[in-house]
């Protein structure tokens, strides 16, 4: 995984058993956009200028996840909910459309459901 795949900016591992965060407030894990190709924004890497590393999904009122809060999802200039309005490029649906599940691979196999690499919609 990335090194930030959580809302609120800390890795997966760092969410307990029941997925609250162990490093700050937030109380479930919460996955976030990590790179603009899973929004469908691939142009912005070819900007020579462009640095992945500072990459963060944004907002319809144009501020970061990050200035966000992780819990109530309210920015700071009081637009009342973290919207990204881009869509996924695995599914097609908005981020407040998903929901983190946590699934075993058993479950998964008992219910019929692809797990492993198969499980993946792309390449990478």
């Amino acid at each position: 995984m990335c090194i930030r795949d959580s809302f609120c900016n800390h890795l997966y591992k760092d969410h307990d058993t029941y997925k609250a965060c162990t490093m700050c407030k937030c109380n479930e894990f919460k996955y976030i956009f990590m790179s603009p190709e899973e929004q469908g924004m691939w142009w912005l890497t070819l900007n020579k200028d462009f640095d992945r590393e500072k990459w963060k999904a944004s907002c319809k009122c144009k501020h970061t996840h990050d200035q966000h809060d992780p819990v109530t999802l309210e920015c700071e200039c009081g637009c009342g909910c973290f919207c990204c309005e881009c869509p996924c490029l695995m599914c097609g649906k908005l981020w407040s459309e998903h929901v983190t599940l946590y699934e075993t691979a058993i479950e998964r196999q008992s219910a019929g459901k692809t797990t492993g690499k198969s499980f993946l919609p792309t390449d990478y």
